[in-house]
């Protein structure tokens, strides 16, 4: 579900085909402020409709914690649930920051996600495991390389990604990715992109993705069927509004997989904790 909620970022899923996960990984990977930040509590709820079969809801709790010119921590809690499947598990995150003699970034982060499910009485694992690291190759330029292994059900691989990032200027910024899967049965290959408009008083983000993918990266129930293969596209868009205490973010989402489709929209609040020490 989450984390979309940067792309992104996948959030069960990748960065790559979800709108709120891929919110978590920018987090994880961007510059870290100097001055200190305060600790995020994030709250996330999100429903859908599933043309193949009956809807599904998810929720999700989400701590991090800033540390000082070194980067972030991170702990969280996720059910989701869509058809007659459903799925839990704990995850913990962190990304370490250093800067160049030129002031550039440099980032290392990492995502451990352990869980359980069960699909019509019948029980299966839920293991998701990622390393990635984000180079700011120039002010406007980053580059990204991601591995992640997913082991759900009797799902497994290793999926790499790389990605590209372009500041067109301070309001408007565009990711583009690639990922394909190298190992196990994952049979995935997509691409995708986002763009993020940055005004005043609001942000939005759009993007979408295209290719093949197994149910279990994007999010689907293992035993999702699947009759016209794994050809998939997907489209969203959302909005982000600051709010007095906190920044409230809705997401759109639709997803096309072997010509079932899924709807969902994804509402995500961020209270920030105390005034923040960084340390």
């Amino acid at each position: 579900m989450r984390v979309w909620l940067a792309m992104l970022c996948v959030c069960g899923a990748s960065a790559l085909v979800s709108p709120a996960r891929a919110e978590d990984q920018a987090s994880q990977a961007s510059p870290q402020p100097a001055a200190p930040v305060p600790d995020r509590l994030t709250l996330t709820a999100n429903g859908s409709t599933l043309s193949a079969a009956s809807g599904g809801s998810g929720a999700s709790l989400a701590w991090l914690h800033y540390i000082r010119s070194a980067g972030m921590i991170g702990l969280g809690v996720e059910h989701q649930s869509i058809a007659d499947a459903s799925w839990q598990f704990a995850s913990v995150n962190g990304a370490f920051t250093r800067k160049n003699a030129a002031g550039r970034t440099l980032s290392i982060d990492a995502v451990i996600q352990r869980g359980s499910g069960d699909e019509a009485g019948r029980a299966f694992s839920y293991s998701v495991t990622a390393a990635g690291v984000t180079d700011a190759v120039t002010d406007r330029v980053s580059l990204r390389v991601q591995s992640r292994q997913i082991d759900v059900d009797r799902t497994n691989g290793n999926l790499v990604e790389l990605g590209f990032s372009y500041l067109w200027n301070t309001r408007f910024s565009t990711n583009v990715a690639y990922a394909r899967s190298v190992s196990g049965n994952l049979g995935t290959e997509l691409v995708s992109t986002r763009t993020d408009y940055y005004a005043q008083h609001f942000r939005v983000l759009f993007g979408g993705a295209f290719g093949e993918a197994a149910p279990s990266v994007v999010n689907l129930q293992p035993g999702f069927p699947t009759p016209g293969g794994s050809s998939f596209r997907q489209v969203f868009g959302g909005l982000s509004k600051p709010l007095e205490r906190g920044e409230l973010l809705a997401v759109a989402d639709y997803l096309e997989l072997s010509g079932s489709e899924r709807v969902t929209l994804t509402i995500s609040y961020t209270i920030p904790l105390g005034r923040g020490s960084n340390r």
